[in-house]
């Protein structure tokens, strides 16, 4: 007999014992039954757990599917048609308030597609800025008047807004 044919059949043994093993200690006549019940309860369960995770992912890729129509066709619809200066503000606002720590000392104003932004920013916030405007949908041109400043809650203190910091 060789080595190899001793190991499988050492396999076959250490298997075959395990199997036995387990329907004794699954089929038991004192604590069987109460082994079962458990085992079918956490099956029962890991299919709840399952079940609810199918769901929850199911869920959030029909959302972003969702989503990424709307975006598209909204993008579709800018192309075509001219965006009202008052829905862009709103656009170019909601877009700095991502980017910027005191988005309440800054003008924004638009017209036929250009952008003016204006007031004051800290200096590591302008090129941010810039990048955000000019991506966001419906910006033809992008005009920055802002006024770098080192210490803004000086600033802040005498436009009466609060002081925030950037997270």
């Amino acid at each position: 007999m060789t080595i190899r044919e001793r190991f499988e059949h050492t396999v076959t043994l250490l298997s075959g014992m395990v199997i036995g093993a387990t329907v004794m200690y699954i089929f038991d006549e004192n604590r069987g039954a109460r082994r079962r019940a458990q085992a079918r309860d956490r099956v029962v369960h890991a299919g709840r757990v399952m079940g609810r995770h199918l769901r929850k992912s199911s869920r959030d890729v029909v959302n972003r599917a969702l989503g990424s129509v709307a975006e598209l066709r909204s993008s579709i619809r800018d192309r075509v048609g001219e965006i009202p200066d008052d829905q862009l503000v709103d656009r170019v606002r909601s877009q700095l308030g991502h980017v910027v720590s005191h988005s309440g000392l800054l003008r924004v104003e638009a017209r036929d597609g250009c952008v003016t932004v204006s007031g004051s920013v800290l200096p590591s916030e302008v090129e941010k800025i810039r990048h955000r405007v000019a991506r966001t949908r419906g910006v033809k041109e992008c005009r920055l008047q802002v006024e770098p400043q080192a210490d803004l809650e000086r600033v802040v203190g005498r436009a009466g807004g609060s002081s925030r910091r950037a997270i």
